[in-house]
């Protein structure tokens, strides 16, 4: 079985640009088109503005099958100003016994490394995501304890005019554990950013 999170991308602009009708019109067909796809075995819900929840077994090709439902669903929209666009993220269910809730937040995972490309529409979960999940969740729960022990430093990197005089300097900072062992900028400052918790780092 699988269990997949759908999400149209910037779907506010339907509404913006075509009407309020317009937009719930291209949702219901999209419900139709994902219950189609389900069949009588399969579950199709909409569970946000936005979003869509499908719950399928797993058969050879459903892949490609999914993918065939994403072109259809990306054609209902026919404008030079607006593209619909929709992303599937999948995680194959081998636990039956899992919890719903769990199911939906590994195919979210999914759903979240491939939010906003253009080229691929289908992510499916694997471990790599959840370990990715922790660290990021990890670096969130610390921040605030690691800013007050001085963890994170300011690097200055000179900037020189042609002539060689310094005229102000590039702030960089890096992130040194209580070991000594430096932390690269890539594995906390994207973190940061998504959170909302870099502009606290810019302030101290």
């Amino acid at each position: 079985m699988v269990f997949c999170s759908a999400n149209i991308q910037n779907f506010k602009l339907v509404n913006n640009l075509f009407g309020r009708n317009i937009g719930d019109e291209i949702l219901i067909q999209i419900a139709e088109i994902l219950q189609e796809f389900c069949g009588e075995e399969g579950v199709a819900a909409r569970t946000g503005g936005d979003t869509f929840s499908v719950c399928v077994e797993k058969v050879e090709g459903i892949e490609a099958q999914l993918k065939r439902r994403i072109a259809q669903i990306n054609s209902l929209i026919e404008s030079p100003s607006y593209h619909l666009n929709i992303h599937f993220g999948v995680y194959e269910v081998n636990n039956m016994n899992l919890p719903v809730s769990i199911m939906a937040d590994r195919a979210y995972m999914a759903l979240q490394s491939i939010r906003g490309n253009r080229e691929k529409n289908v992510a499916w979960f694997d471990d790599s995501m959840l370990a990715n999940a922790l660290h990021e969740q990890k670096v969130i729960s610390d921040f605030e304890n690691n800013l007050k022990s001085g963890q994170f430093v300011i690097y200055l990197q000179p900037q020189v005019d042609p002539e060689g005089f310094i005229k102000g300097a590039e702030c960089l900072v890096r992130w040194i554990l209580p070991g000594g062992k430096m932390v690269p900028p890539f594995e906390f400052i994207g973190i940061l950013e998504q959170s909302d918790l870099i502009a606290t780092l810019d302030r101290y």
